[in-house]
């Protein structure tokens, strides 16, 4: 059997002998290049995911410096009731920061991957999402969000939004 009939050879990790019809590495799983093989960057995210990530990022930024000023002492904790462990409200402000902190970072660097069409930004952005579900913002814009994010048309290009 010749190299031709064997099928292509991947040019990342050299594994020859894949079948004809292969479009991914059965070694690496790296995609292999031929005809219709969409080699550019992932569609566009809609605007309003983006909008949406971009408001998360700067509302947990505002989170992040109310309770980090609390956290590290540089105001005063007026609510909490006379005879409270201070260093518990200090204590539990400390996580609250650093976990906003965390999904903040998250949230920007997800809506940048996606503004920029990089390819791991989309499953960034669907745990992005999914914490979403935990929040205020709530399940059903998650789900639309995450369907959004991965929803393409056939010829690669962005799936069009149903009529409301």
């Amino acid at each position: 059997m010749s190299a031709v009939e064997r099928g292509p050879t991947c040019r990342f990790c050299g594994l020859a002998g894949l079948p004809a019809g292969a479009r991914f590495c059965a070694r690496c799983g790296r995609p292999l290049s031929g005809a219709g093989m969409v080699t550019s960057h992932p569609p566009p995210a809609p605007l309003w995911v983006l909008v949406l990530l971009w408001l998360g990022t700067v509302g947990l930024l505002l989170l992040v410096v109310v309770y980090g000023v609390v956290a590290i002492g540089l105001a005063p904790i007026r609510s909490v009731p006379p005879g409270a462990d201070r260093a518990s409200v200090r204590a539990a402000s400390t996580v609250v920061a650093v976990g906003a902190a965390v999904l903040c970072l998250a949230h920007g660097v997800a809506a940048a991957g996606l503004s920029a069409r990089r390819a791991w930004s989309r499953p960034l952005a669907t745990l992005v999402c999914a914490t979403w579900t935990l929040t205020c913002v709530g399940l059903p814009v998650a789900l639309l969000a995450i369907d959004a994010i991965w929803r393409v048309r056939r010829d690669g290009g962005p799936a069009p939004v149903p009529p409301a």
